[in-house]
């Protein structure tokens, strides 16, 4: 997976703004990940959406721009609001 990506940074949008919700690296097969890598690659961005919480390797994190949505699913919300064992579903396209 060294030329995609190795997971997904993901916040949930509340009313209050972005609830950070850990990250996704299972769910993709090989057509995915490289559709996925591509429209990634065309909406790299130096903003970083979220900013108050220490996210796990933020070094090697490369932030995107848009407003991008995927469908997740996972099996609880720890007690420090990530979610447990996500799985990437889909990219909802709107």
């Amino acid at each position: 997976r060294e030329k995609y990506f190795g997971s997904l940074q993901l916040a949930e949008q509340t009313k209050d703004g972005l609830l950070y919700r850990g990250r996704v690296g299972t769910g993709f097969d090989d057509r995915l990940l490289k559709q996925l890598t591509l429209l990634f690659k065309e909406s790299i961005s130096d903003n970083r959406p979220i900013i108050e919480v220490e996210m796990h390797e933020e070094k090697s994190s490369v932030w995107i721009s848009g407003d991008l949505k995927c469908e997740v699913e996972y099996s609880m919300i720890t007690d420090n609001g990530t979610f447990r064992d996500p799985v990437f579903k889909r990219l909802i396209e709107e």
